[in-house]
């Protein structure tokens, strides 16, 4: 049989491993990686950020091993998540929000191809009533990683003007990043 075959199993659980058979002479095998990126792109795969949001004496973003000590830190439930794709390109866009559990422990999907195996940087925004508000830019974790994200108490009135700069997208970076694209 000549030529190249790639299925998936539709009936498949999500993240289940994907089976590929390819039966083609050597000048096909050249496409092979396209035929896989389609693949992959057609199949649902949606990469998930996993995280916990704790409470610290600092605001900060930051990618860690699984078993780092700090993750077992107080959880804050209720923070706002905020993901942006190249944050410093003109065509930047927010991918994905999502809201921190009980326990400040989160998993958001993030449906946009390549999310968490392209090397690219991303905005990761966190803010809570009663906290400061954070924001890094960051690879995506990886196989054996989770970001971290530490937030300080802070005065209602400091929060009112956090809330502000999470509403128009303004303070701290992204202000950094809008000067830049001038």
């Amino acid at each position: 049989m000549r030529g190249v075959a790639v299925a998936a199993d539709p009936h498949a659980a999500p993240g289940a491993a994907l089976e590929i058979r390819v039966m083609a002479p050597p000048a096909t095998l050249r496409l092979l990686p396209l035929l896989l990126l389609a693949a992959l792109a057609g199949s649902g795969c949606v990469y998930k950020v996993e995280g916990r949001v704790i409470e610290g004496d600092a605001d900060f973003v930051t990618v860690v091993r699984s078993n780092d000590p700090r993750l077992a830190g107080r959880g804050i439930g209720g923070a706002r998540l905020s993901f942006t794709r190249d944050p410093f390109k003109l065509n930047r866009q927010e991918v994905a929000q999502g809201v921190s559990d009980g326990d400040g422990d989160f998993s958001i999907p993030i449906d946009a191809f390549g999310a968490g195996w392209l090397e690219e940087q991303w905005l990761v925004r966190a803010l809570r009533s009663g906290f400061g508000y954070s924001e890094s830019v960051v690879a995506m974790p990886r196989s054996g990683e989770r970001l971290l994200i530490m937030l300080r108490p802070a005065h209602p009135s400091e929060h009112r003007e956090m809330e502000r700069q999470w509403r128009d997208g303004r303070g701290g970076l992204m202000e950094e990043v809008q000067r830049w694209n001038r």
